[in-house]
């Protein structure tokens, strides 16, 4: 009896043995409700527990990444999730950002700060829940290259629109040319001897006699150039686009420059950089210097030389200087005399006078002037012919049935015209 009994006790153990390691085994073989990342393929997702979501720009130098994060914390173990980044396949030390919370389905936004350009950034999201480490999938992104807006006038949201090339240029990323401050046409080069408005130690023009602070549209180079509503920006101006717009070092077509975007329409204004490159405002600092900006680390205002070339980035639009002109009116015309009438609208001095229409048709203006001015300085009686204010001449002695041309222009105690010069026609009978 008692050896039947022994033997239905080693048959039970023996069972119980048989069913305590099927137990195991099957335990062994069933899925993990977490897996560790470690030790993983790193280009591997491990599981649903993690998702890589996808991403959106913020500008040029914020991403924002989703990711889903499913693993729950254990009792006493929290769980830590968020992204991880870098500029290489993300085996090297990339950087992580973790996120602060999830929405009701799991789901996670983390911020990241790249720089702009084109570069290629692998990212994942991942959680850690005590020693274990989850992964989702590797994927990329590229950031965004900031490339200058296209057309003539750009639209910054700001008071005026600013031209996409520097005056004289045709592409965004050359120089262009230089120019004095108040001259309109470029040189070779720049010195106070042959600035327009200086002679015999003294300023002529933009001083304490006359208070402009302003260029005139007649001394604005940009104006001159391109026409219509065209000028340089004044130093308001040239403040409002550094305050309100991101500046970024770049290359475009391989030129180093400056590239400014608008906090409000997102447009973007290249400046090229050169071992120089400042650009003048039309606002007048003293009596020999003007303001510019120019690029030294970041883009800021100085003042210089007013006869020094330096570059002009045109901009259209806004309350635009009011221009220096002479109205000239031609009255009581018989076949020998008439009645001539100028009318200027500043308080400079001004020389005028009369010649044929045909002789100024084959010399032109500026030729005639010069011609008319040097023939009295010789004699020494210059002075004698500048007017100031409005003025009536009457002439006689004219060729009947001939076409006359009245010409003037403001200019300084030397003769140097520091407007353009203004015209007026008329027929004798």
């Amino acid at each position: 009896m008692s050896h039947i009994i022994f033997k239905l006790i080693q048959i039970t153990m023996k069972r119980s043995a048989i069913l305590l390691l099927l137990s195991l085994a099957l335990f062994a073989c069933s899925p993990k409700e977490s897996v560790s990342g470690t030790g993983t393929d790193p280009g591997t997702a491990t599981g649903k527990e993690v998702i890589t979501g996808d991403y959106s720009y913020e500008g040029y130098e914020t991403v924002i990444i989703n990711g889903t994060c499913n693993v729950e914390p254990l009792l006493g173990v929290s769980v830590v999730y968020g992204i991880m980044f870098s500029d290489t396949d993300l085996t090297r030390d990339p950087a992580t950002r973790e996120a602060n919370e999830k929405d009701a389905n799991n789901r996670f936004k983390c911020e990241i700060r790249v720089e702009p350009g084109g570069g290629l950034y692998y990212y994942r999201a991942y959680a850690s829940r005590g020693g274990e480490t989850f992964f989702g999938e590797i994927k990329t992104f590229k950031t965004r290259e900031i490339v200058p807006s296209s057309g003539d006038a750009i639209d910054m949201g700001l008071s005026v629109k600013w031209a996409s090339c520097n005056l004289g240029s045709k592409k965004v990323e050359d120089m262009g040319d230089k120019y004095a401050w108040g001259e309109t046409k470029t040189k070779s080069s720049f010195s106070l001897d042959n600035y327009k408005f200086y002679s015999s130690n003294t300023y002529s023009k933009y001083n304490s006699s006359d208070g402009k602070t302003v260029l005139d549209m007649a001394d604005d180079a940009a104006n001159a150039k391109l026409g219509g509503n065209w000028r340089i920006p004044t130093r308001e101006e040239i403040d409002e686009l550094l305050e309100n717009s991101v500046d970024y070092s770049i290359e475009y077509h391989e030129t180093p420059g400056t590239a400014f975007v608008s906090e409000t329409t997102g447009n973007v204004l290249f400046f090229p950089d050169s071992s120089e490159t400042p650009y003048w405002s039309s606002t007048l600092y003293s009596g020999s210097k003007a303001y510019y900006t120019y690029e030294h680390y970041s883009y800021k205002i100085v003042t210089g030389d007013r006869y020094i070339g330096r570059y002009i980035r045109p901009v259209q639009g806004g309350p635009v200087a009011s221009e220096e002109t002479i109205s000239i009116s031609v009255s009581s015309i018989t076949s020998t005399s008439c009645t001539v009438t100028l009318s200027p609208n500043a308080s400079g001095t001004y020389y005028w006078d009369i010649v044929s229409k045909e002789g100024l048709d084959k010399y032109g203006a500026d030729t005639i002037f010069d011609v008319y001015v040097k023939e009295l300085k010789d004699n020494g009686t210059f002075a004698d012919y500048l007017d100031q204010g409005a003025v009536s001449y009457d002439f006689d002695n004219l060729d009947s049935k001939t076409e006359y041309a009245i010409f003037a222009a403001y200019c300084s105690a030397d003769g140097k015209p520091t407007s353009k010069i203004f015209t007026k026609s008329f027929m004798t009978k």
